[in-house]
């Protein structure tokens, strides 16, 4: 499953990345930081702009937000 995380730099989006990555899901992380997050699809983008919006949520499942 594709699943989007918003705020995945934060405390309660790094422990959701740990467990949901036991079942292999995979994971976009929406952030709004350059931060080393250890995940191959990193998303920099600010929920509050629309086309970073669009393009983060193309071909997701199921969205996730913590920010």
């Amino acid at each position: 499953m594709k699943i989007l995380i918003t705020g995945a730099s934060g405390l309660l989006g790094q422990k959701l990345i740990e467990r949901l990555q036991k079942f292999n899901h995979n994971l976009f992380l929406l952030t709004n930081k350059d931060k080393d997050l250890n995940e191959q699809h990193h998303l920099r983008g600010d929920l509050c702009d629309r086309p970073s919006l669009i393009r983060a949520t193309q071909n997701i499942d199921a969205i996730i937000h913590l920010a």
